[in-house]
């Protein structure tokens, strides 16, 4: 089974997604738990920037999540699809023997 998903597209785009799907996970939880805490009195630079991620990025991130999600779910059905048609096909095989000039020669042919 573990030549199924080597080299398949479906893995490929999975881990592909699977890092930036966390990471915009992570930064979403950030921004909520930046938005809930209560302001302080003194406006700094830092705060500044902070509520201005709050106001501009969770549209952004939405859409970029949903993405990213969308790219995670077809890398799975990909892997799911390449594990279904290793296991439906994987008896398919058949030999022919081919006789040349008194040599028989097995060849794996896939139907």
């Amino acid at each position: 089974m573990d030549r199924v998903f080597r080299g398949s597209p479906g893995c490929v785009i999975f881990l592909a997604a699977l890092p930036g799907l966390l990471l915009l996970g992570g930064l979403r939880g950030w921004l909520e738990n930046a938005s809930q805490s209560p302001a302080p009195v003194e406006q700094t630079t830092i705060t500044r920037y902070t509520q201005l991620a709050v106001d501009v990025l969770p549209a952004t991130l939405q859409s970029a999540m949903i993405t990213y999600g969308i790219l995670a779910l077809s890398g799975l059905g990909l892997m799911l699809l390449a594990a279904l048609g290793a296991i439906f096909f994987q008896g398919r095989k058949t030999q022919k023997v081919i006789e040349d000039s008194g040599n028989n020669e097995i060849k794996d042919d896939t139907i």
